[in-house]
């Protein structure tokens, strides 16, 4: 007896499937080490600080970063900002940390919406100088990519805002 054509499909794509997955490349050791690591609520240590800034940059790369200010979508490129750090990179004002580590640190295991998130907190260049600046990146713990920035004066109303990051595949 022979085997319908539909049945014969849905064979072959199986069989492809199989194929498929079996060539993927298995993901590094290092990355689902830290992975896990970052699902712990404990701080993390510089050195793990370190390795996770260092990932989430290798995450980025190259790709285009999409943002969503107050309802306006827009793209990090190299011009300014709306507000904040005039005259810098917008790219530079949101990942800086990644690659400059001074000052940065970890606030903690945290969620945004259905994610999970590691904060990071970075100083930030004040237009006022009697006044301080801070950067925060909010990273997803699976996937390591940033999904939130925000960028806020010591006193609340003096030009703080925020961008919703989506990075594109």
């Amino acid at each position: 007896m022979l085997a319908s054509p539909a049945l014969l499909r849905l064979a072959a794509s199986f069989v492809l499937s199989l194929l498929i997955a079996g060539c993927a490349t298995p993901e590094d050791p290092a990355r689902i080490e830290l992975r896990a690591r970052l699902k712990q609520t404990a701080v993390l240590s510089e050195q793990e600080l370190g390795r996770m800034l260092n990932e989430v940059d290798r995450s980025i790369g190259d790709k285009v970063v999409r943002f969503t200010q107050e309802a306006v979508p827009g793209e990090l490129s190299a011009g300014e900002l709306s507000a904040g750090e005039l005259s810098k990179d917008q790219r530079e004002v949101v990942f800086g940390m990644l690659t400059n580590h001074n000052g940065v640190y970890d606030e903690g295991l945290s969620t945004s919406g259905d994610a999970a998130v590691r904060v990071f907190n970075a100083p930030g260049l004040s237009l006022h100088a009697e006044y301080s600046a801070a950067r925060r990146l909010f990273v997803d713990v699976e996937t390591f990519l940033p999904l939130r920035f925000e960028f806020r004066y010591e006193f609340p109303g003096m030009g703080d805002y925020s961008l919703e990051l989506v990075v594109q595949p």
